[in-house]
C-alpha cells in the first residue's frame, strides 16, 4: 500500500503488488490526475529525501517501499 500525495495536497491511496515497478507508480499517479500530463515531476520519498526515476526498478527490491508508505509527487 502507498499513499501518494499529490503537490496540491490531495492523498490518493494505492495499492501495488511487491512486483510492480515504480514505472507503475508513474503511470497511476499520471491517470489519477491530470496536472502531472501539464508539467514535468518527480516520485520522491519522505524521509530520507530521495526522487525516484529509474521507472524499472521493482518496488519490492527497494527498502522505500518493500512495506508500503509515502511518495510525494514534486513538480521538476
Amino acid at each position: 500500500m502507498l499513499r501518494v500525495q499529490l503537490p496540491d495536497g490531495t492523498r490518493l491511496p494505492a495499492r501495488f503488488n511487491t512486483t510492480q515497478t515504480v514505472g507503475d507508480v508513474y503511470e497511476f499517479v499520471q491517470r489519477a490526475s491530470p496536472a502531472t500530463s501539464s508539467r514535468p515531476w518527480v516520485l520522491s520519498t519522505t524521509f530520507p529525501n530521495k526522487d525516484h526515476t529509474e521507472k524499472d526498478l521493482v518496488l519490492g527490491e527497494l527498502n522505500e517501499f518493500k512495506r508500503g508508505g509515502t511518495v510525494v509527487v514534486k513538480w521538476a
